[in-house]
């Protein structure tokens, strides 16, 4: 997820695109939004709100409140537009949007990346509930695995669900999330209705 701000806002650009690599550690590059106001996407979103909000209270950032506007790119449209917000976050990379490049053509100039932090947001995944036995889990991931190793069967799982590839993770693979989403303070158990 990326970072973004109006590019006249006055804040430092921390992130390379030529290099697609970041120039600054996270608390160098956003303590510049001390005080400032975010517009997120909305509560439930992990890369428009709850990890953003960890990332920067983990690198010792307080905010104003937010403004939800409900969308990646209606992220990247208020920091386009300015005055509605100082910066946002969005999915990598929101401003490539169809909609927004038609409307917004020089979007690209107008809304910059400040800082990007490392791929740790998963996307979709197969969990198991904790009573499903371990050789059960094992064949299903097995006959996964082997879909997503024929061409038929990537076809098939990005034509129907946009998903590009299957890989088995341990645990560990989300430790990075859990650390900000715990400093998020977001309670993901009051989410669930």
């Amino acid at each position: 997820m990326q970072f973004l701000a109006n590019a006249g806002s006055g804040f430092t650009s921390y992130y390379d695109e030529a290099k697609n690599k970041d120039t600054a550690d996270a608390k160098t590059a956003l303590s510049q939004f001390e005080g400032k106001k975010p517009c997120w996407t909305d509560p439930l979103s992990s890369s428009g709100y709850v990890i953003p909000t960890g990332i920067l209270k983990a690198a010792g950032v307080t905010f104003k409140n937010a403004a939800f506007v409900q969308g990646h790119p209606t992220v990247v449209r208020a920091l386009y537009a300015t005055g509605i917000c100082d910066f946002g976050a969005t999915f990598i990379d929101a401003r490539t949007s169809s909609s927004l490049a038609k409307d917004l053509p020089d979007v690209m100039d107008k809304v910059v990346v400040i800082w990007r932090s490392d791929a740790i947001i998963p996307n979709d995944n197969v969990s198991y509930a904790s009573n499903v036995p371990a050789d059960v889990r094992q064949k299903i991931t097995e006959a996964l695995l082997k879909i997503t190793g024929t061409e038929e069967g990537k076809a098939a799982l990005k034509a129907v669900y946009q998903i590009e590839s299957l890989r088995a993770v341990e645990d560990t693979f989300y430790d990075d999330f859990r650390v900000y989403l715990e400093a998020s303070g977001v309670d993901v158990t009051s989410l669930v209705k």
